[in-house]
């Protein structure tokens, strides 16, 4: 079992999964940790937020300033159509 680490990613989707394939990247086996600003500033935010919860148990998550940001906003718009 191999643990990765990784920072700012910043939404950048397509870099992130040919680094993965670059360094044999086996779910099964390794785990992969995110050390903050997975989303943001890239054009596939979405795309790297699902593909990492996809990974489950062999991903973990540190937020960051963007991610935390995104929280926010996810929250507030939610708070504001509650009433």
């Amino acid at each position: 079992m191999s643990v990765y680490v990784v920072g700012d990613i910043h939404g950048h989707f397509e870099e992130l999964t040919a680094l993965l394939d670059e360094i044999n990247f086996d779910h099964r086996i390794d785990k992969l940790v995110s050390v903050g600003d997975l989303v943001n500033r890239g054009p596939m935010s979405l795309e790297t937020i699902r593909f990492c919860k996809n990974l489950g148990k062999s991903f973990d998550l540190v937020l960051g300033n963007h991610d935390l940001h995104l929280l926010a906003l996810v929250h507030s718009a939610r708070e504001t159509n509650k009433y």
